[in-house]
């Protein structure tokens, strides 16, 4: 019997600038509760990033990584 080899590719699905807006976040939540985003990137100095702070505790099975800009919104 032969043995077979598999390669196991994880695909992540990032949603980028959490936090620019509250339509954004609303639509970027929406996606991780139905199992379509795993990942988003917050923009630290968003209008909305207070909204963000609240609601991304509840998804703890996702990733949130802060994407910085420099010429954008309020300084931090």
């Amino acid at each position: 019997m032969e043995s077979a080899n598999f390669m196991i590719t994880r695909i992540i699905l990032n949603a980028d600038d959490l936090g620019r807006t509250q339509a954004v976040n609303d639509a970027t939540f929406e996606l991780m509760d139905r199992g379509l985003l795993t990942s988003a990137t917050v923009v630290a100095t968003g209008d909305m990033i207070e909204d963000v702070a609240r609601r991304c505790r509840d998804y703890k099975h996702c990733s949130f990584g802060v994407h910085l800009f420099l010429e954008e919104f309020m300084p931090l």
